[in-house]
């Protein structure tokens, strides 16, 4: 985690004695940096780079359960890239799997699984 700090007085002592923390942001994991990654490569078309960072974000949301929804998240994004590839028949499985999972965790009323519903008609 990342915090920043801001001297609550001027000069050197009230530096050094009175600071206040601003903000703490985490630092972003493994998966958000491929997630990021892939979606900045396959906005500008980059699709075998993205197909990477996809992969690659799959693989390490992996180890935080099937029933994760950054696993389920990570599967979307790959679908929406087999489909931008024409690959429909991979794009639907991994859509299917992606849907099963956010109705499990999230629930069927949830506004991501409507997006996967959305998805899986788009593809249809």
């Amino acid at each position: 985690m990342q915090c920043l700090f801001r001297p609550l007085w001027g000069g050197v002592v009230g530096g050094l004695l009175g600071m206040v923390m601003v903000g703490c942001v985490a630092s972003p994991t493994d998966w958000e940096n491929q997630d990021t990654a892939g979606q900045q490569a396959y906005d500008q078309g980059h699709y075998a780079e993205a197909e990477q960072y996809w992969k690659a974000a799959l693989k390490e949301a992996e180890t935080f359960g099937d029933d994760d929804i950054r696993f389920a998240a990570s599967l979307n994004n790959l679908a929406k890239l087999y489909y931008a590839q024409g690959q429909y028949g991979q794009a639907k499985l991994l859509l299917l799997r992606s849907l099963a999972i956010g109705e499990k965790t999230l629930g069927p009323e949830h506004p991501h699984v409507a997006k996967n519903l959305n998805n899986l008609a788009m593809l249809y």
